[in-house]
């Protein structure tokens, strides 16, 4: 988290908060499920602007970590996993919903994703901190 004195919040390396928000997508027939890298807790470009310092260490580690998992997910060679380049977006997720899966199936289907998903941020903050030690 970052702290906040005198109503400015302290940026730090450390002050973000990966996440998946996920989406139901009913006209592509898929669940998304984007990973985002935003600081802790969450400000607005505008906001971050007006009342944080330390913007630079936060968007320098921020632009490390966009370069690893990038380059971690083109690994992988899937189509329903792409790198992007948003503004807090790192990687879309496209989980297919087939009309007939089973919801057992779609649940363990959508596990697999998590899986993977979770495993390649971990790997790729490790990745990160050894590369710094």
């Amino acid at each position: 988290m970052a702290p906040k004195e005198n109503g400015t919040f302290q940026l730090r390396e450390d002050t973000f908060d990966i996440h998946i928000e996920g989406s139901l997508d009913v006209q592509k027939g898929a669940l998304l499920l984007p990973v985002h890298y935003e600081t802790r807790p969450y400000l607005p470009k505008r906001k971050m602007e007006k009342q944080a310092v330390g913007q630079e260490q936060y968007f320098a580690k921020r632009e490390r970590f966009k370069k690893e998992i990038h380059q971690r997910i083109r690994s992988l060679e899937r189509e329903d996993m792409t790198p992007y380049h948003g503004s807090n977006q790192m990687v879309r997720v496209k989980v297919p919903i087939h009309n007939h899966m089973t919801v057992k199936e779609w649940k363990e289907e959508l596990v697999d994703y998590l899986s993977i998903l979770s495993n390649q941020v971990d790997e790729a903050l490790v990745a990160m901190k050894t590369r710094e030690s």
